[in-house]
């Protein structure tokens, strides 16, 4: 199993495993054109050259980093794939200079174990305001926020998100 950036001629493969996901409403639906217009954002998960899994790392505002778009092919679950793509998104956060990241998530143990705390959602606004928009799940949202700091902030600071879990 590979972890690596994703390559322009994969995004259909990516869309493809995200449509898995998007019709129940797990994940946001990601036209074709999004996905190859921000094909740097996301990275795979590559076994045989087979791309089974996949996700983003979208920089966000105010020092935060959205880890997104997270899906697995069912055929390799419960084999750590989730968790090195998520271990490799903290990882590049952390390379640009983010000093928290955040999901939206419905897989909160898989979260959990890598350190992220749950939050109220109301701390994320840009987030509920951006992409939350187009989600069929806006008016009854159940998905669980969460984040992980990356550099210790200090209490004064308003992005300090960890304060609120």
């Amino acid at each position: 199993m590979m972890i690596r950036s994703a390559k322009l001629e994969e995004a259909e493969a990516i869309q493809n495993l995200l449509l898995r996901y998007t019709e129940n409403g797990q994940v946001l639906y990601r036209p074709l054109a999004e996905i190859e217009a921000h094909i740097d954002d996301f990275i795979v998960a590559v076994h045989d050259d087979k791309i089974v899994g996949a996700c983003s790392l979208k920089t966000a505002w105010d020092g935060l980093a959205e880890i997104r778009s997270l899906c697995i092919d069912p055929g390799y679950y419960r084999q750590g794939i989730g968790t090195a793509l998520v271990r490799e998104c903290v990882e590049r956060a952390l390379v640009k200079g983010r000093e928290t990241a955040f999901v939206l998530t419905y897989a909160v143990s898989l979260f959990e174990k890598l350190g992220f705390k749950t939050v109220d959602k109301s701390m994320l606004p840009m987030k509920v305001w951006n992409d939350c928009q187009g989600c069929i799940h806006q008016e009854r949202c159940d998905e669980t926020a969460m984040v992980l700091p990356l550099f210790p902030l200090s209490k004064s600071d308003p992005a300090t998100l960890a304060e609120t879990g």
